[in-house]
């Protein structure tokens, strides 16, 4: 949902569900009207699920991807050399329909690499 978010200029998530857990969620996360698990994205006693965290390393990327896209508009030097055009055709990958039929995780990989790489390029260790 962070990229989603990243690619198409929101600035926020709204999740209908955080806690609406069923009588005894670590045993049986079924709920007669979702699917398993979608009612909630933590366990009673602080416990963290699945879709939490990938919710947040989500937050995570969109943040970066935020703090990229600022650094790459006041970028005098050559680092970012078509560093902007890389990150857009990245984003370009976080399409509904393209979710239709193509795993998610692809691009999500690739927006990392990217990510990664342009970290690497834009602050420089030493």
């Amino acid at each position: 949902m962070g990229w989603y978010a990243a690619a198409f200029g929101y600035d926020g998530f709204l999740r209908w569900a955080y806690d609406s857990w069923t009588a005894d969620p670590a045993r049986d996360a079924r709920h007669a009207l979702w699917p398993a698990g979608d009612c909630f994205l933590v366990y009673p006693g602080a416990r963290s699920g699945i879709r939490f965290e990938r919710l947040r390393e989500g937050i995570v990327d969109f943040e970066k991807v935020g703090i990229l896209r600022e650094r790459l508009d006041g970028q005098p030097d050559g680092r970012a050399s078509g560093a902007g055009e890389e990150m857009r055709e990245v984003l370009r990958g976080f399409d509904y329909r393209r979710a239709q039929t193509d795993p998610a995780a692809g691009s999500v990989r690739a927006g990392r690499e990217l990510l990664n790489d342009l970290t690497r390029r834009l602050f420089p260790r030493g």
